[in-house]
């Protein structure tokens, strides 16, 4: 048996960074095309995706904040 991510799909890419979900959406769209995932199962990944891309964004952008205010406060 094929070992799975949480996307539950074989062969899906991590998300580690906001800019994966190109790759994890691209995924899903391929597993629809394949008949691993029917279009509602995709639908609702692409939901979980979401979130999570946009819980990526928000740390990524309270890392550069962060860094820009060490960087002001330095000069």
């Amino acid at each position: 048996m094929p070992k799975t991510n949480v996307f539950g799909i074989e062969h899906s890419p991590e998300m580690n960074e906001s800019k994966d979900a190109v790759r994890a959406a691209a995924t899903i769209v391929a597993a629809v095309a394949t008949g691993e995932l029917t279009p509602a199962e995709a639908a609702e990944l692409s939901k979980l995706m979401d979130g999570f891309a946009r819980v990526l964004q928000a740390v990524e952008f309270e890392e550069r904040i962060s860094k820009l205010e060490k960087a002001v406060e330095s000069r």
